[in-house]
């Protein structure tokens, strides 16, 4: 039985380890902070799943493992990948669902993991056996139960607010996989009884392959469809209803990448940096960083100027000379 345990979490471990490295060229090529805040979560996810993959290899080996390293690993178990949990899953919950005053409700679920954490310690440095280090585990176990329910309560509370419907069904995706596992890793934080298989690697693989379609089809892709009807620009920007968007030589022309030649269509569209954010499903700042770069490389100080290179190739008073 443990060996047909061992595989189940060795199959979902490789699904994760995939989604780990197309999340990290993602993160790399967008420097998106959503993506980068996953990458932490999953990392600290890897670790849970991977510490489970190891006891349970070492239940069903013939092979002798250093006792050094078994003490490690259990570390790490306990320890290590549940506090990096509870540190990750705040900081992801809320630049997801652009969540108000984040940094404060970060800080102050921070403050109390930490606080069990230095508990903890402490129960520990007291006496390895006794009351304390009972009492730190259970506190542990409490102070990420806490964080799970307020992670799936205010997830599906916040998802149906969203706009983007991309970002809503991606949301609601996750917190469907996160309710249908919730009761049976509780269970296993609790009491050991119900499910005979860890939960948790199904919720791991779940969300890897959730993440993972939501890659190649949002972010690797760079064909975003634009509005039929686009907005009116601010005052400030010249009218682009009717703008053309010249043929890719001019986006050659100035080593503009795909990435960047959506952003300039969508400025183009008459969008705001908001709705560019909206509708790539990238933070307001990757925006601002992808037009400081369209700027530089099309020797331009403005959205007006940049407006203005691309409405009118023809003109050559409008382009660099090179």
């Amino acid at each position: 039985m443990k060996q047909w345990h061992l595989f189940y979490v060795l199959m979902t471990f490789s699904i994760g380890m995939a989604t780990l490295g197309i999340t990290a060229v993602a993160s790399y090529k967008t420097q998106d902070k959503f993506l980068r805040y996953y990458l932490y979560f999953h990392i600290a996810f890897t670790l849970a799943v991977f510490s489970r993959m190891f006891f349970l290899y070492h239940d069903t080996s013939l092979f002798g493992i250093p006792p050094a390293l078994i003490g490690v690993m259990e570390y790490v178990e306990g320890d290590l990948a549940k506090y990096a949990l509870m540190f990750t899953i705040p900081l992801f919950l809320h630049e997801f669902l652009a969540f108000p005053q984040a940094k404060t409700r970060n800080r102050i679920l921070w403050s109390f993991v930490g606080m069990t954490a230095i508990f903890e310690l402490m129960s520990y440095i007291v006496g390895q056996n006794g009351i304390l280090p009972q009492s730190s585990r259970i506190l542990k176990n409490a102070v990420f139960t806490t964080i799970l329910l307020y992670t799936a309560a205010v997830g599906l509370y916040y998802a149906w607010q969203l706009k983007d419907p991309v970002k809503k069904r991606l949301a609601m995706q996750i917190i469907i996989a996160v309710g249908f596992c919730l009761p049976g890793i509780i269970d296993e934080l609790w009491f050991h009884s119900i499910v005979p298989l860890p939960v948790f690697p199904i919720l791991y693989s779940s969300i890897s392959i959730i993440f993972t379609v939501y890659l190649f089809m949002h972010v690797f892709g760079h064909a975003p469809a634009l509005p039929s009807a686009p907005e009116a620009l601010p005052e400030e920007t010249p009218d682009a209803s009717t703008s053309h968007i010249s043929d890719e030589t001019l986006f050659q022309h100035y080593n503009i990448s795909p990435r960047e030649q959506d952003v300039v269509n969508l400025v183009l569209a008459g969008r705001s940096n908001q709705e560019i954010a909206d509708t790539l499903y990238v933070s307001l700042s990757t925006v601002k960083t992808h037009l400081r770069n369209i700027y530089q490389k099309a020797d331009v100080k403005s959205r007006y100027e940049l407006i203005i290179r691309f409405k009118h190739p023809q003109d050559k008073s409008a382009h660099p000379k090179v």
